[in-house]
């Protein structure tokens, strides 16, 4: 069966790709990375429209000598990967559940290259009640996605049946897969923005707690420890997936846990609020 000959603009470069005729975005996107790496993680357009990775190509009413335009992805929540009783916004860059028990966790769509630096916010749009619970971190990405449906990002010795490999800085203000992060700070709450930023692979994590007005509260820095933080009798290190980790991409991301009355936004520049107060 022949291929699809499409070609995929980006940086002002033309790049010829052929795919299966029953290929996938994400297909054509691996394809074209084989000449752009960048690509990868780039957001392709068809006709002005944006395209899910997991959408058919045919579906997407891509044919033969298609042009399609691969841009810089806005770091957004990947809504590709499981998330069952949540929802979005249209840019996905907030994410609230419609569940009562259980805990998700949400990736972004863009990892934090290895090696590489990055900042980002979340931003707690809104926050009811104690039952809720929340956090924001980093994260690998897990063996099994399935996971995410069920766990924490860090291993925070909660009764969520998957136990995260990650770093994030809960709703409680304690920090959890981490260490030299001292003291907690106050509760998070509606209105606040935490500031993330991150060094790999020297693992250096820093967690800045802002007001709503933009005002810094706490600064709390340290580094990943992923498997190393395991707590609790009888939690048994996992000594290939510890190394599977430590060379891995890292992912913002963002858990919640009874969720219907919590909003998290997702930013990849700083928030009004602080944008303002700096200058």
């Amino acid at each position: 069966m022949a291929g699809l000959l499409l070609h995929v603009t980006f940086a002002g470069v033309e790049i010829p790709v052929e795919v299966a005729p029953d290929a996938t975005v994400q297909d054509v996107k691996i394809a074209a990375a084989l000449v752009d790496p960048a690509i990868s993680t780039a957001q392709l357009l068809f006709s002005g429209e944006k395209l899910m990775d997991s959408v058919l190509l045919a579906d997407a009413g891509i044919c033969q000598q298609s042009k399609v335009e691969a841009v810089p992805a806005l770091n957004n929540f990947n809504t590709d990967l499981p998330h069952t009783g949540c929802m979005f916004n249209d840019d996905a860059t907030e994410v609230w559940g419609d569940f009562k028990d259980d805990t998700k966790t949400f990736l972004a769509r863009t990892p934090i290259k290895n090696p590489g630096k990055s900042t980002f916010w979340v931003s707690i749009l809104k926050y009811k009640g104690s039952a809720n619970y929340f956090g924001v971190g980093l994260s690998p990405f897990p063996k099994d996605v399935q996971e995410l449906e069920s766990r924490r990002i860090a291993n925070d010795s909660s009764s969520s049946k998957f136990q995260g490999n990650g770093i994030s800085y809960n709703q409680n203000g304690c920090c959890y897969g981490g260490s030299q992060f001292g003291e907690s700070t106050r509760a998070l709450g509606e209105g606040d923005i935490v500031q993330v930023d991150t060094e790999w692979p020297a693992k250096t994590v820093s967690f800045t707690l802002y007001d709503k007005t933009g005002n810094q509260v706490k600064e709390l820095k340290g580094k990943f420890l992923g498997y190393k933080a395991q707590k609790g009798e009888g939690q048994k290190q996992d000594k290939k997936e510890e190394e599977r980790v430590a060379t891995q991409d890292i992912y913002p991301a963002c858990f919640l846990q009874y969720g219907k009355d919590t909003t998290l936004k997702l930013w990849t520049e700083a928030p009004p609020a602080i944008a303002d107060k700096q200058g």
